[in-house]
């Protein structure tokens, strides 16, 4: 089966565990965001962050749940609760 490249944004403490602001990663064709946030949560330091903090995901800037398919090109973003503020 063919693979695809995935951007994932990542934001507040998810960013800080990766390093990164954006990682890419390559996914089977017609995966879904569970299959990214499974292969994200053997990534490191993201796997111990992904399983204790619940995150909203988008794909393409629009909210999307685990069963959302995913295509080539697709940016998916992982978005930790924020908290803060006065």
């Amino acid at each position: 089966m063919a693979e695809m490249k995935v951007s994932v944004r990542l934001f507040a403490i998810l960013r800080d565990r990766a390093g990164s602001g954006c990682i890419d990663i390559q996914l089977p064709e017609r995966a879904t965001v569970a299959d990214a946030l499974d292969l994200l949560g053997k990534h490191g330091d993201l796997a111990e962050a992904l399983a204790r903090i619940p995150v909203r995901m988008a794909v393409n800037r629009e909210y999307a749940d685990p069963a959302t398919e995913l295509h080539a090109g697709d940016e998916l973003a992982l978005i930790p609760p924020i908290s803060g503020g006065a």
